[in-house]
């Protein structure tokens, strides 16, 4: 019973810590509390489970969508609360799925989405997240991160296949997120689950890195991709759709 009174006081300790000082690393939580590192570390994993903390791209702990007072939690839910019926507009004049996502780790959770009334379509699956470096939102969204953090959320040059259609390789990903930064939009052609389109943009805030992704998704069979970076008549039309409804969202935000 001691032990585990400890662990709920330097658990509630971490989480003080965290109100305070955002973005601090395993090792300067360690350090300020006087906790041993491994500890720490456990400590850690089990609130970051629960979600009371979460990891950022660079590797740091701040409070999660669990505590209120997180920053970008509350800036996550206030973007998915406000995108809302711009996703429904988005989704009637696309017929396709749209939804709003955010980078957590190296993955993309969905936050919000729509989706359309028809038998064929694309599940927006809330709360479910997808390796970043197979999704259209994933690519978007690293493209505002520096190199460093990139190579914080993928240490390694292979990367793990989904499908036949993945990307596989650091180099390839690189290609791919710089190509995203210059077009302002990134796609995902059955990377992530065979026979699914996805095209993104980033919604930015009016301060600070942009922190949600809107996406529209649907069966590829419906959507012919153009070569390259060149876009079919089909995918100009929904990246149009696709940014109009995201400056909506962003004339909308508070924070």
């Amino acid at each position: 019973m001691a032990e585990t009174l400890q662990s709920v006081h330097q658990a509630l300790r971490i989480l003080t810590l965290l109100r305070r000082h955002d973005d601090l690393t395993l090792t300067e939580i360690a350090e300020r509390l006087g906790i041993g590192k491994s500890s720490t570390y456990r400590l850690l994993a089990t609130l970051k489970t629960d979600r009371y903390v979460d990891q950022t791209p660079a590797r740091s702990y701040r409070l999660g969508p669990a505590m209120s007072t997180s920053a970008e939690a509350e800036s996550a839910a206030h973007c998915a609360e406000v995108a809302q019926p711009h996703l429904v507009e988005l989704c009637a004049a696309t017929q396709e799925t749209a939804h709003v996502s955010v980078l957590s780790g190296g993955h993309t959770e969905y936050i919000a989405g729509v989706e359309p009334d028809r038998a064929l379509k694309v599940s927006t699956r809330l709360g479910s997240a997808v390796p970043a470096h197979a999704a259209a939102a994933g690519k978007i969204l690293m493209a505002t991160l520096t190199s460093r953090e990139r190579d914080l959320l993928f240490p390694t040059a292979e990367l793990a296949p989904l499908t036949g259609r993945t990307i596989t390789t650091r180099a390839a990903l690189e290609a791919e997120i710089e190509a995203a930064g210059r077009l302002g939009f990134a796609r995902n052609v059955g990377e992530s689950e065979d026979g699914v389109y996805a095209l993104a943009v980033a919604i930015r805030r009016p301060a600070g890195r942009p922190i949600c992704a809107l996406t529209i998704a649907g069966p590829a069979s419906r959507i012919e991709v153009g070569r390259g970076e060149e876009l079919s008549e089909r995918e100009a039309i929904l990246l149009a759709r696709l940014r109009k409804a995201a400056a909506a969202v962003e004339a909308d935000l508070r924070y």
